[in-house]
């Protein structure tokens, strides 16, 4: 999972203070998070449909878990950055 995650943010090239949306809340998408928090991303959002795995990434680093079955994510996530969306996303789902 580590190597995975890994190369997913090595071709992301991603940069202290990006944002970043995870979907899934697996062993990828914690590993993600992880990581993400070491290279200095500081607005990790992460969706999953089971609140124990959400509760998980919250320990782990993000800032902001959404669960899918009670939330539209897009329009979420829409509101929140006020229309401009997230640059980084990934499907770990």
């Amino acid at each position: 999972p580590y190597s995975i995650s890994l190369n997913v943010l090595d071709r992301m090239q991603p940069h202290p203070g990006d944002s970043l949306l995870i979907y899934g809340a697996g062993v990828i998408g914690l590993t993600l998070v992880q990581m993400a928090r070491a290279l200095g991303l500081t607005d990790i959002t992460v969706t999953d449909v089971i609140d124990e795995r959400l509760e998980t990434a919250r320990s782990l680093g993000a800032t902001r878990t959404l669960n899918g079955k009670d939330v539209d994510v897009e329009a979420t996530m829409r509101e929140i950055t006020e229309g401009q969306g997230v640059p980084l996303i990934v499907d770990a789902a």
